[in-house]
């Protein structure tokens, strides 16, 4: 289960854009989501994967079994627990997960560790848009995406987090990993410069996990017990525009330059 107070404020998602025809469509639909959790390596451990979801504009699924007693006997009885969460909506992402792994009076450890991991996708379409403009105005659009992470953890723990998003067959993406640090970071992953016009359309998708495990024992140097709790967020940012415009998504999303 999830330990302390949530950690931090979340942001959303997101990624990229691309021009496409106004005539295309995905095969999956215009837009949708998919969320997968999973926690293993302790009691009741289990994974829920809702697959592909076309035309669905929100998803949330979590894997949350409780902590429990490992092992047969005092010598390898130890403790255990875990928890993954994800919420996915066309242009926000948001994953958290958690483990604890404590070695109590245990002198032998299971080949195993308690860990906890979601990933969450979406998939989109957006039409520039104007309130002012005619269809067919020139405008530049910057688009940047922020990753956001935070990690709080004690003893032994390790783990992974990875933002990505695409745009006309481009993709820019940034995964990092962290063992016994904590994590306070925050990212632009690459501001995309998009000159288009008034009434285009464009696809964007965007991808998120993040996996935190704990482990029971550590032999250089000796140490017993950890616990990690994170949270990652990527969230799609229009940035500026050249012209009095906006975005509006197939899936009801919108993007307007901050303060606009």
């Amino acid at each position: 289960m999830f330990h302390s107070a949530k950690i931090a404020k979340t942001l959303a998602i997101a990624a990229a854009l691309v021009a496409i025809p106004a005539s295309a469509a995905f095969a999956q639909g215009a837009y949708g989501v998919s969320v997968s959790v999973q926690t293993l390596g302790m009691p009741g451990g289990f994974s829920v994967n809702s697959g592909a979801l076309p035309l669905d504009s929100f998803e949330y699924r979590e894997s949350d079994p409780l902590g429990g007693y490992w092992g047969n006997q005092a010598s390898n009885t130890v403790f255990a627990d875990g928890a993954a969460r994800g919420w996915a909506q066309p242009g926000e992402l948001r994953v958290a997960t958690d483990a604890t792994a404590s070695a109590e009076s245990a002198t032998n450890f299971p080949n195993s560790y308690p860990y906890g991991f979601g990933e969450v996708r979406f998939w989109d379409t957006v039409t520039v848009t104007s309130d002012t403009l005619p269809v067919g105005t020139p405008v530049t659009m910057v688009l940047s995406t922020e990753l956001k992470a935070k990690v709080d953890g004690e003893g032994l723990f390790a783990g992974t987090y990875y933002g990505e998003h695409s745009f006309g067959g481009r993709s820019s993406a940034l995964q990092k990993t962290f063992s016994q640090n904590d994590v306070d970071a925050s990212w632009i992953l690459n501001p995309s410069v998009v000159n288009t016009k008034v009434g285009a359309r464009f696809a964007m998708s965007g991808r998120l996990y993040l996996h935190t495990r704990a482990h029971y024992y550590q032999t250089s140097p000796r140490a017993y017990s950890g616990l990690a709790e994170g949270e990652v967020v990527l969230k799609a940012v229009l940035q500026s525009v050249s012209a009095d415009s906006y975005l509006v998504a197939d899936s009801g999303a919108t993007y307007h330059v901050a303060g606009n």
